[in-house]
């Protein structure tokens, strides 16, 4: 997965795939402003499912808001975007090392409806890679 806008890129990487309870491991290689670093993060294959749907939604109904969350049940990767009316979209962000340190990224960006599309196949290319090699 690819997510690529003012002040921030973000790819997601698989590296280990999908176990049996639907956990996947994925490094997250990360440039927000002058900041720069990778880590590895656990999210669950459904929530990526979900953000896709929510992706693809937002799209599909420009001009209603509506967002679409990447969220971690660990500290990790946390992505939110909130689309208004004038099919403008807000992006929050916050990449946290799950090893307890108190080191912590986070930031926002804009970006337009035209952005979605790509970002939804990206990261439909994330799970299907994830998906081929289940544990």
């Amino acid at each position: 997965m690819k997510l690529v806008a003012p002040s921030l890129s973000l790819q997601l990487e698989p590296v280990r795939p999908v176990d049996s309870e639907g956990w996947v491991r994925v490094r997250a290689s990360v440039i927000g402003g002058i900041f720069a670093g990778a880590f590895e993060a656990y999210l669950q294959l459904g929530d990526l499912r979900r953000f896709k749907e929510e992706l693809e939604l937002m799209y599909a109904q420009v001009g209603s808001p509506h967002e679409a969350v990447l969220s971690r049940h660990e500290p990790g990767i946390y992505v939110r975007l909130a689309s208004n009316s004038m099919g403008q979209v807000e992006g929050t962000y916050e990449f946290e090392n799950e090893d307890g340190s108190l080191a912590k990224l986070v930031g926002s960006f804009q970006v337009d409806q035209s952005y979605l599309p790509a970002l939804a196949a990206s990261t439909q290319e994330l799970i299907a890679s994830l998906s081929e090699n289940v544990a």
